[in-house]
């Protein structure tokens, strides 16, 4: 998503959120989602962390790394930044616009200047307002690594209102790489951008919008693939440093119809990531 508005900017900053919330564990299921507009379905969050496992059939052996079900009444600030005063485009993140209900990271678009963010990890450096970190709990995605997140995009269709995005971003950008999971320009889509340029993969068939989707990125040594429900809807050549990335999810102005305050909301299950 940060390469559509290039190169982040220098200088440190922090942000928070009142509280915090265990990463805890929940059953997050519902039943298998499709690309016909079905829910996406989850694993069961209970029990042994190393049991629960990717949606679908995710090729490898995998051990639950990072999870947070949004369980509590409000952001874990161990895990996340806010961003607040850093953004992309027109729009800045704003910690007033990230909240934690119902089993659900919500992120809303109050204007076209003030937009929702999260980030974890240590490359969270929007295009402008610095460079942000997380808590002890933070996590980055290496090479070899799995996330998915079970998102709730706004739209209409096949149409995904305003610019939200869930992504990954390593340090340096464009050095450390960018795979744009989930984005929405109008439609939903999947780009990597690297040192060699930006990598569209188009728009996975389907409708994606207003319902619970799983959308997860295998990322390897010098390719990538992305999976939406558990299905693999793109594969790619990967040129970057490999260093590890950020997890991040946002929503911003632009592309889609312009929605504000609670038609907007980018509603998040889960976000979990193995190893």
């Amino acid at each position: 998503m940060s390469g559509s508005s290039g190169s982040s900017s220098g200088g440190s900053s922090s942000s928070s959120s009142s509280g915090s919330s265990s990463g805890g564990s929940s059953s997050g299921g519902s039943s298998g989602g499709s690309s016909d507009g079905g829910s996406g379905g989850s694993p069961d969050a209970g029990g042994d962390a190393g049991t629960v496992q990717p949606y679908g059939e995710i090729p490898g052996t995998w051990t639950l790394a990072f999870d947070d079900e949004f369980n509590g009444d409000s952001l874990d600030t161990t895990k996340w930044t806010t961003m607040s005063g850093g953004g992309w485009g027109s729009t800045t993140c704003a910690t007033a616009n990230v909240s934690v209900s119902d089993g659900n990271l919500v992120l809303t678009l109050a204007s076209a200047s003030s937009g929702g963010c999260v980030c974890t990890g240590g490359a969270c450096a929007p295009a402008f307002g610095g460079s942000f970190s997380a808590g002890s709990g933070s996590y980055n995605l290496p090479v070899g690594g799995y996330t998915e997140a079970r998102v709730n995009f706004p739209g209409s269709g096949t149409a995904i209102d305003n610019w939200p995005a869930w992504w990954t971003s390593g340090p340096g950008w464009p050095a450390g790489g960018e795979h744009d999971i989930a984005e929405g320009l109008g439609k939903l889509t999947v780009t990597y951008h690297s040192p060699s340029g930006a990598h569209g993969q188009g728009s996975p068939a389907g409708t994606w919008s207003n319902a619970f989707h799983v959308y997860g990125l295998y990322r390897q040594a010098t390719s990538a693939k992305v999976y939406y429900d558990g299905q693999q809807v793109a594969s790619y050549s990967t040129d970057d440093n490999g260093a590890p990335e950020s997890l991040l999810v946002d929503v911003m102005d632009g592309y889609g119809q312009a929605v504000y305050g609670a038609g907007s909301q980018v509603l998040v299950d889960y976000i979990r990531a193995w190893q």
